[in-house]
């Protein structure tokens, strides 16, 4: 309701009033807090059509929302995969040494290894 507010002053006399101040003070910038100053101050009258548009606008977001359906990717199993990362090559080499040297290891533990493992570049 108070975004309602704003755009509607923006659009009429808030414009002139801006002006108004700048003419009195060209050296102070107008004060931010005017529109929300404006917009404690407003009686319920004047705040009502307000109140209302944004009540409307809430029924129509729900309806809207409700009535929204994300279509969903559907991918096909013939679709390329990915091509492996080099890090995929040499853990899978490091990953086939480390088993033969420790048979009954934990597969936490081998990556745990293979992560720390140094990469030789080169």
């Amino acid at each position: 309701m108070y975004m309602y507010f704003i755009a509607s002053m923006q659009n009429s006399w808030y414009k002139v009033e801006v002006k108004k101040m700048k003419k009195e003070d060209p050296t102070k910038p107008h004060d931010k807090g005017f529109m929300k100053n404006l917009w404690e101050l407003s009686s319920d009258s004047t705040k009502l059509p307000f109140t209302t548009a944004a009540e409307e606008d809430m029924v129509r977001f729900k309806v809207e929302q409700k009535q929204y359906k994300r279509e969903q990717k559907v991918l096909s199993k013939d679709r390329p995969k990915r091509p492996s990362s080099s890090f995929f090559y040499f853990s899978a080499t490091k990953r086939a040494a480390i088993k033969s040297e420790n048979p009954g290891i934990k597969v936490t533990e081998i990556s745990k290894k293979v992560h720390g493992a140094p990469i030789a570049c080169g």
